[in-house]
């Protein structure tokens, strides 16, 4: 997030990723416990010593907003390039899937609800070059709101 906030969104990027493609993203975080593998209760005490209290946790929707938008923000630019090669760079995986769930499985357009669908109309938006729209709908997520810089009114 101190890359993010900086403006640093190649690093901020690189560092997500690392966290999110983990399925054990919570327990790298220390904000949750894996209860899928048989452990001594000696491992699990352990584990639980390791987590942190919640009113020291990160936001999680915070971080996947963030994750998204460095996405976005490291991949429009390369779709825009190579829209009709074949070979095509991705930066991110997961935020291709996203795209690409939207573009395949809906049939119409609703308003956008979660940070993940203001995130895609917000790509959409910026790849047709419409950056006021896609600043209002990154403005939309809560999430980024509530961000002490967006509070003082340096963003």
């Amino acid at each position: 997030m101190a890359f993010f906030r900086i403006g640093q969104i190649e690093e901020s990027h690189q560092v997500l990723v690392e966290i999110f493609q983990s399925p054990r993203f919570r327990e790298l975080l220390a904000q949750g416990v894996n209860r899928h593998f048989e452990k001594s209760a000696e491992q699990e005490l352990e584990e639980k010593r390791r987590l942190i209290p919640a009113h020291m946790s990160i936001n999680l929707q915070t971080l996947e907003s963030i994750h998204y938008i460095t996405s976005m923000l490291l991949e429009i630019p390369l779709l825009s390039e190579n829209q009709h090669q074949m070979s095509r760079t991705i930066v991110s995986r997961q935020y291709r899937r996203l795209i690409e769930s939207y573009d395949n499985k809906q049939a119409f357009v609703l308003a956008a609800e979660q940070s993940k669908d203001h995130v895609v109309f917000a790509a959409r938006a910026l790849n047709k070059s419409d950056w006021r729209t896609a600043l209002q709908h990154i403005f939309s997520i809560n999430a980024i709101t509530r961000m002490p810089e967006f509070e003082n009114g340096s963003l």
